[in-house]
């Protein structure tokens, strides 16, 4: 996992990285008794105290018992690989979640397509359905039965297009947040085979973005 900034001081130089600080194998080595995991050092563990005040006992890739920082929240984004589980991080290849659900960094436990949702937080595809079931992502190919309004694109052939209501760009998972029928919808991204406009970023930390204008079809 991958946090950014160091949870401890720095270690005496010439020591080595301390727990929990950024390290790279071949410039920045961890500390004695530590191991470099993902640019960050660790070390073994069997329970929270091994990890010291601002520790926990945590879960790697392999399924090894590990120091990582304490957590508190599931929906973190400085997360790289993990989920948070009983205030430790939990690497997502070690499979923490229950079965039937996806684990997915810096969110949690979420539901697949098809599975039962309150809200689009609750979904991979960050897509709740009308009927309460997780629905394939905005932009994503599509039928009738695994999203709300499947559509095609007018002038482009052989492609389906999963579109979903939105309030911003911050809702939309690959497509862009514009008016469609008076409503504002996740409109696919721009295509070769499609009219293209661009939207002027509102703000230097918006993104550049173009999407399809051509009219959006209902599957039949």
């Amino acid at each position: 996992m991958l946090l950014g900034a160091c949870s401890q001081s720095d270690a005496t130089a010439g020591t080595g990285a301390a727990l929990f600080d950024y390290c790279r194998v071949d410039e920045k080595p961890c500390a004695s008794g530590l191991t470099c995991s993902n640019q960050q050092c660790t070390k073994s563990c069997a329970t929270a105290a091994d990890c010291g005040m601002d520790g926990a006992c945590g879960v790697g890739a392999s399924g090894e018992q590990i120091c990582t920082p304490r957590c508190s929240d599931a929906l973190d984004g400085r997360v790289t690989d993990s989920i948070c589980v009983d205030g430790a991080y939990h690497h997502c290849d070690s499979n923490p979640c229950a079965a039937g659900l996806v684990c997915v960094q810096g969110r949690g436990c979420v539901q697949p397509t098809g599975g039962t949702c309150a809200s689009a937080w609750d979904c991979v595809s960050r897509n709740c359905g009308a009927d309460g079931t997780c629905k394939v992502a905005d932009g994503a190919a599509c039928t009738k039965d695994d999203c709300d309004f499947c559509s095609t694109l007018a002038g482009v052939t052989g492609r389906t297009f999963c579109v979903k209501p939105c309030q911003s760009r911050f809702d939309c998972v690959s497509g862009v947040c514009e008016p469609s029928q008076g409503s504002l919808v996740c409109r696919p991204s721009c295509l070769s085979e499609c009219q293209c406009r661009e939207v002027a970023p509102m703000s230097a930390a918006d993104p550049y973005q173009s999407y399809c204008e051509n009219e959006l079809l209902p599957v039949p």
